[in-house]
């Protein structure tokens, strides 16, 4: 398909070919089409109107541009929600020993915390 979009007026007639293919089976509203095998007569689709060439360019133009759209708000609304937990924590686990829960020096760690390169909070006034 994509050798045949490339000088697609010359061509238009063997992208036809693939995208207008007989139907397999229906069931109710579905149906299937027939697998493209590229021994296909494209020379039948020589004659077919404009309107058909352009209606199959818009239909998949308007279908590419609404899954680059949903795609693209799909995306925003992950990377926002990622964000969100970032900033508020939500879906870490603490880093600190304790479970994250403080001690009276303010840093979970405890009063005999060695090799820990932070200063222990000052007590604060009553």
């Amino acid at each position: 398909m994509e050798v045949y979009t490339q000088d697609f007026w010359k061509t238009a007639h063997k992208a036809m070919s693939v995208l207008y293919r007989p139907i397999d089976r229906e069931w109710g509203d579905a149906y299937t089409i027939e697998k493209y095998t590229a021994k296909e007569d494209a020379d039948v689709f020589l004659e077919m109107p404009a309107p058909y060439v352009a209606g199959a360019l818009l239909f998949f133009w308007t279908t590419e541009r609404k899954l680059l759209n949903t795609t693209r708000k799909s995306l925003a609304e992950t990377a926002l929600r990622a964000m969100s937990l970032l900033r508020s924590g939500g879906g870490t686990r603490p880093s600190t020993p304790g479970g994250g829960r403080r001690t009276q020096d303010g840093t979970g760690h405890g009063a005999s915390c060695v090799g820990c390169f932070h200063a222990p909070r000052l007590p604060t006034r009553p």
